[in-house]
């Protein structure tokens, strides 16, 4: 047995037995004592154990407490936690020395999208002018933005056991995502959005069935160790299920990435996250939901941006729409003008814009440049019709070229923040 795969071997034992021993485990594999001290002391270092005298307990931080690996599994996770346990591109101080990839943790929807010329009353029924079923989700826009930002993106998400597994798959691998994993609930069908554009407000309306999104086990986010220790920059959002989500950010502090949250769709669990990430990135609506009082315009947002800090976060950025962008970095509240575009559909604008910031940030751009690459990119995104069509890095930059009379404007000086 390798040495990986012994790892995952382990592993595995004390994750259904929460408790093990060094004879046991030397009996159960066939090797030496000392062998199997070498491999939990590694395990121990990267935290995922604990070492008492003859043997380890499972590192209850990790909050394993649902089923056990499959033991079928142990050889496909056995080269997965040894890259993670023993990847080399980590500099003493374990910050990650390797620039340009994002992980994303996220959703995967069949969006169902009808353009109406406006939004109907209440009891009424319009004819759309179109409709089209496409690829969507949160997660996954968010990945092919950040994809074609130049960035290298790990994906992982979960789809039913149903005819749109295929149609996932397939979208993912034309996509031009670099990697991800797929993985497949049996009990709960694909996630999939209702989504109405109007031409007249030019706005949308979503309902969004999770399905299966929010059915991600712990042992499944175990998966995204290795790709996270590979990265320098974790992003996620609120259309999976929050255990697993506050999971995967534990782990992605841990291993020294970059933590940005969507918090979209709005739900209050964000509030218990705020301590736990480095980017807060809300829209209006939903920041106005994590202050406290509704956010109108540039001065409530400054406002806001204030509170959701003395509430926890660490800096707070969010997009205002046609408004443009108002953020923190440090003691300072910073405004980006709106880039002029034609909208079409503002659907998938504010996953533009995250996956495309998570992309510039995790390339080394400072926040004031990779605010105004991803709001550029996010103003050719609303030019598109669906949520999953994303423009590509030179657009973006030929936007900024032709319209370089965007600049960054300081409104104020946070005097309060932390």
């Amino acid at each position: 047995m390798y040495k990986f795969e012994r790892l995952a071997f382990i592993y595995s034992e004390l994750l259904k037995k929460k408790k093990t021993t060094v004879n046991e485990l030397s009996d159960l594999m066939s090797v030496s004592k000392e062998t199997i001290r070498t491999d939990l002391n590694l395990l121990e270092k990267k935290q995922l154990v604990k070492r008492f005298h003859g043997g380890a307990v499972l590192n209850i931080e990790f909050r394993f407490d649902s089923s056990p690996f499959p033991s079928d599994s142990i050889y496909q996770i056995s080269g997965l936690l040894g890259d993670a346990l023993f990847n080399p591109e980590r500099n003493e101080r374990g910050v990650n020395m390797q620039a340009g990839k994002v992980c994303i943790l996220g959703s995967f929807n069949v969006d169902i999208v009808s353009t109406l010329e406006r939004f109907p009353l209440k009891g009424e029924t319009v004819i759309a002018e179109h409709c089209n079923i496409g690829p969507g989700g949160k997660g996954a826009n968010q990945a092919l933005a950040a994809s074609n930002s130049n960035c290298s993106v790990y994906f992982m998400t979960k789809v039913g056991n149903d005819r749109f597994k295929d149609f996932a798959e397939n979208h993912l691998k034309k996509s031009g995502i670099k990697s991800f994993s797929l993985l497949t609930s049996d009990s709960h069908a694909t996630g999939s959005a209702t989504i109405f554009v109007s031409r007249k407000e030019k706005d949308n309306l979503i309902a969004i069935y999770p399905g299966a999104n929010r059915t991600f086990s712990d042992e499944e986010v175990l998966l995204i160790l290795p790709q996270l220790d590979k990265s320098t920059v974790f992003l996620s959002q609120c259309e999976i299920n929050f255990t697993a989500l506050r999971y995967a950010i534990d782990m992605a502090k841990r291993q020294h990435a970059y933590v940005i949250l969507n918090p979209a769709p709005y739900t209050a669990f964000v509030l218990d996250l705020l301590g736990d990430v480095d980017l807060l990135t809300p829209n209006q609506s939903e920041a106005s939901e994590i202050c406290g009082f509704p956010v109108t315009d540039l001065q409530s947002a400054a406002e806001a941006i204030k509170i959701i800090r003395l509430r926890g976060a660490n800096e707070v950025l969010i997009t205002l729409g046609g408004d443009g962008v108002i953020f923190s970095q440090g003691k300072n509240i910073i405004h980006i003008p709106p880039f002029k575009s034609v909208v079409n559909d503002t659907t998938g604008a504010g996953d533009a814009f995250n996956g495309a910031l998570a992309a510039k940030i995790s390339n080394g751009e400072d926040m004031i440049k990779a605010v105004i690459f991803a709001s550029a990119f996010a103003s050719l995104a609303i030019e598109k019709v669906g949520a999953g069509s994303m423009p590509q890095e030179k657009q973006a930059l030929d936007r900024i070229r032709s319209q370089d009379f965007i600049r960054p404007v300081y409104l104020t000086t946070e005097s309060n923040a932390r």
